[in-house]
């Protein structure tokens, strides 16, 4: 996978060939991929959207950013994040505990005016599941709770979603605030 990752930052792969061969890879192994969580399977699913086209705010790229490859490949080499917001700190994946219950919370309006890059967070998109659904997600430590916010980028694309290890309403409320967050019900 990190070769992979290098051969996109570097220009030695286009977009296209990486989809080419995760498709053949896919064909060859389907579910029964020699590749652990750790070692970066749910990246190598992301690959599939890397030609994948985004339109947003007027300009239009790719679902899948440099800066989602170079996370990758961060998470993967296990460096630790190191971002930090008003005592909210940013974790990349394998700095969480992926055991660990994380229950619906709230949900929120996204907008680029609630997106949490816009803080110094940056969120990751690929897909991190078997539904394999195109999402952006973040993992956020707060005062002894981890949170998980997800975007999907489907019918409900305007909406995030905020899950965590603790349903504490003070702390959630708290953790909203400082992130300038509403909670959304529809």
């Amino acid at each position: 996978m990190l070769d992979v990752i290098a051969g996109l930052q570097s220009g030695k792969l286009s977009r296209p060939e990486v989809v080419s061969w995760q498709k053949a890879i896919l064909n060859r192994f389907g579910d029964e991929m020699p590749l652990s969580v750790e070692d970066g399977l749910w990246y190598f699913h992301s690959l599939g959207f890397l030609d994948v086209p985004l339109v947003e705010g007027g300009g239009s790229s790719f679902f899948l950013r440099d800066r989602d490859l170079f996370e990758y490949q961060m998470d993967i080499e296990q460096v630790p994040a190191n971002e930090v917001y008003q005592g909210i700190c940013r974790r990349r994946s394998h700095e969480a505990d992926t055991s660990a219950i994380r229950w619906p919370l709230t949900t929120y309006r996204y907008s680029e005016f609630t997106g949490l890059d816009r803080l110094g967070l940056p969120a990751v998109r690929g897909t991190f599941e078997a539904r394999g659904d195109m999402v952006e997600h973040l993992h956020l430590a707060f005062d002894e709770a981890m949170f998980l916010v997800i975007r999907q980028f489907d019918e409900y694309s305007e909406q995030g979603l905020i899950l965590g290890t603790d349903r504490d309403p003070g702390r959630l409320e708290a953790f909203l605030d400082k992130l300038g967050l509403e909670p959304f019900y529809f």
